[in-house]
């Protein structure tokens, strides 16, 4: 009998041991399910334009749990939007601190390390993630680290990760931009010349694209299409930068 009592008591110690954990896997599977309402709610929130609720919920979501990669990717995003740098960099980097290696959070984080001024430390959050075995490049990383070395006037290493954007994808209306910029810059207009019409070809003219059209056929000596391209940048953009950066130069 006393062996028979010991070993209800110890199943008995077992069953309670098994609901214990069982209760504690459940409250984690709530926390982690309320984190991702709110971090989808901020979304949402921010795709309207509303920041001060967004802000609000990924607060309440950082709250349950500190380390969650969305929510600190979210709350990154947010002040980068309005370009409260500082802040935006602590939660890039515990957002990146928490990602798996082929995250495309890295990839952002590597963006934001670019238009930052901290490309050397950009290019290697990128190269890690299209280093790991486990990731398909895609046209977006290439164009990332391409825009990095540009930033480095690295135009070699920038055009060679371009060429693979556009293997992947053709018609990347940024990487085409870039492309060309760097062909004007190396003073091969020709080539630029190319790229720019490769960019039009697609019907989103905007004023850089333009503004180096016009320089690039005034630099081949075709007046008459750097007119052209100087009259649509007048019509479609009158009150842009380029404009001005125009009428500066006397074009």
């Amino acid at each position: 009998m006393r062996k028979l009592y010991a070993m209800i008591l110890v199943c008995a110690a077992l069953a309670l041991s098994g609901c214990n954990t069982t209760r504690s896997s459940e409250r984690q599977e709530q926390k982690a399910q309320r984190v991702e309402v709110h971090t989808q709610l901020a979304t949402n929130y921010m795709r309207r334009g509303q920041f001060v609720v967004a802000e609000k919920e990924l607060e309440k979501a950082l709250a349950l749990d500190p380390g969650s990669r969305e929510a600190n990717f979210a709350m990154a995003t947010l002040k980068n939007s309005q370009h409260l740098d500082r802040e935006a960099a602590r939660y890039y980097r515990k957002a990146a601190k928490h990602a798996p290696t082929d995250s495309p959070i890295r990839l952002e984080y590597g963006a934001f390390l670019c238009r930052h001024g901290d490309p050397g430390k950009a290019i290697a959050q990128i190269r890690g993630v299209l280093d790991t075995p486990s990731y398909r490049p895609n046209g977006q990383a290439w164009f990332r680290l391409g825009e990095c070395h540009f930033v480095q006037h690295d135009y070699a290493q920038a055009e060679k990760a371009l060429r693979q954007t556009l293997s992947i994808d053709k018609n990347m209306a940024p990487a085409l931009m870039l492309m060309a910029r760097i062909k004007y810059d190396q003073k091969n207009y020709l080539s630029a010349r190319a790229y720019v019409e490769r960019y039009l070809a697609l019907g989103r003219p905007n004023p850089r694209i333009l503004l180096l059209g016009a320089r690039t056929e005034r630099a081949l000596g075709d007046m008459k299409t750097a007119s052209q391209y100087k009259g649509q940048l007048l019509e479609l953009f009158p009150s842009s930068a380029e404009v001005r950066m125009l009428e500066q130069t006397g074009m």
